[in-house]
């Protein structure tokens, strides 16, 4: 979605625009990460939906079962690697591209 605002705004010589909507670090690390590490779960009223109950949990990710991580560590290091290391590749082509058609600066090899 914020690739096709970027073309947009930048087809229509929206400098301005382009100019407001920067990456905002503080904004980020305020409102965007503590969701994002903590996976808050608010509840409401005392309301119960099929064996689920929704609960705050503030500790979600640090309450995990341990034994069965480490058991299944050898897969999941080795989806994260390879997905890193082809992410880089399809990531780096896709800017590499955008830059040749004009949409970003380009990039040399």
């Amino acid at each position: 979605m914020g690739v096709l605002v970027a073309g947009i705004a930048k087809y229509f010589h929206e400098s301005d625009l382009l100019e407001k909507e920067k990456f905002d670090f503080e904004f980020f690390m305020i409102w965007l990460l503590p969701p994002i590490i903590f996976e808050v779960y608010h509840a409401v009223g005392r309301a119960r939906m099929g064996a689920f109950s929704l609960a705050t949990s503030l500790q979600a990710g640090f309450n995990m079962n341990v034994q069965a991580f480490l058991a299944n560590i050898h897969p999941t290091a080795f989806f994260a690697f390879v997905g890193t290391f082809a992410s880089t590749f399809v990531v780096g082509g896709l800017v590499y591209y955008a830059g040749q058609l004009g949409l970003c600066y380009p990039l040399g090899l």
